[in-house]
């Protein structure tokens, strides 16, 4: 019997040992992807940085796709797997209905990657990829990737605003 308990404490021990690490890691990449983000200048090192935060906190192939207007203007793929016709539509397919989409179920058959929705206040959308292996699917992956979400929605949105005050034109007697 006292061994049972010393078996159960230690097995508990060491999970929540195993969890905390966990966390730790998905924190320091969070903070790290907030950093990067925020210091890059241009979409494509923005998109960038944000795949390569994913990657590292799943350790799958990722894919983000940017959309303007309702075309595409950017994909960014991480891992082995490359974005193929049926990822692009069902991507697209997930924009058009801001819903989370689930590989391989109705509508997106064909897709290898879960998609998450991303739209910003200017009209630019993005789809977040993850291709996960069925068998080791992580409980709650939606929590991280809005996060990172956010991230890209918030640098997207800065980049825009950008673009448009510098495309104003300026007072005169203005150096602004």
């Amino acid at each position: 019997m006292v061994g049972l308990i010393v078996s159960a404490v230690a097995f508990t021990s060491r999970r929540r040992a195993t969890d905390a690490a966990l966390l730790r890691r998905q924190a320091t990449v969070l903070q790290g992807c907030s950093r990067d983000v925020v210091a890059a200048d241009d979409t494509k090192a923005i998109v960038s940085i944000t795949a390569q935060a994913l990657a590292a906190l799943f350790h799958v192939p990722v894919v983000v796709i940017l959309v303007l207007e309702g075309k595409v203007v950017s994909v960014e793929s991480l891992g082995d797997l490359e974005s193929q016709h049926a990822e692009i539509e069902a991507a697209r397919s997930s924009l058009a209905t801001g819903l989370f989409s689930r590989a391989g179920v109705y509508p997106s058959l064909a897709s290898r990657f879960d998609f998450w929705p991303l739209a910003t206040s200017k009209g630019q959308g993005a789809a977040i990829g993850l291709a996960f292996d069925p068998d080791e699917r992580p409980s709650a992956p939606a929590t991280n990737v809005d996060i990172v979400g956010c991230f890209l929605a918030l640098a997207l949105d800065r980049q825009l605003f950008r673009a448009s005050r510098d495309a104003r034109p300026k007072p005169k007697g203005s150096d602004r």
